[in-house]
């Protein structure tokens, strides 16, 4: 049964981690604006898709993934602080809940 959930988290954090990445690149207007009213360039966004990217690319492979782990647990970690920096409460909380997957994925590889 670990091994069952270890799979299932680690392509759910992989599916996540890629979908972030490719919405980052793709910068639809609202993502674009959110970059904007927190003052941060469109050249952070870029580099917030290739950090995600590379977390995905990471967690999917046994040998990387404790490294995936740390860098998707970093960009969970500022973009949770930027959410509640500017009171946007409920998608740090969904940000929050990745964490926790990632978390538990750690912990079931363990």
């Amino acid at each position: 049964m670990r091994f069952g959930v270890h799979i299932f988290l680690t392509s759910f954090l992989v599916a996540v981690f890629s979908g972030a990445a490719f919405v980052h690149l793709w910068g639809p207007k609202t993502l674009r604006a959110a970059y904007a009213r927190w003052g941060y360039t469109s050249k952070h966004r870029y580099a917030a898709a290739l950090a995600n990217f590379v977390a995905a690319l990471l967690l999917a492979y046994p040998t990387t993934q404790m490294a995936g782990a740390v860098l998707g647990a970093l960009m969970l970690f500022v973009a949770i602080v930027t959410l509640l920096d500017h009171s946007e409460y409920i998608r740090a909380a969904l940000r929050l809940g990745v964490l926790a997957a990632l978390w538990f994925q750690v912990l079931s590889s363990a």
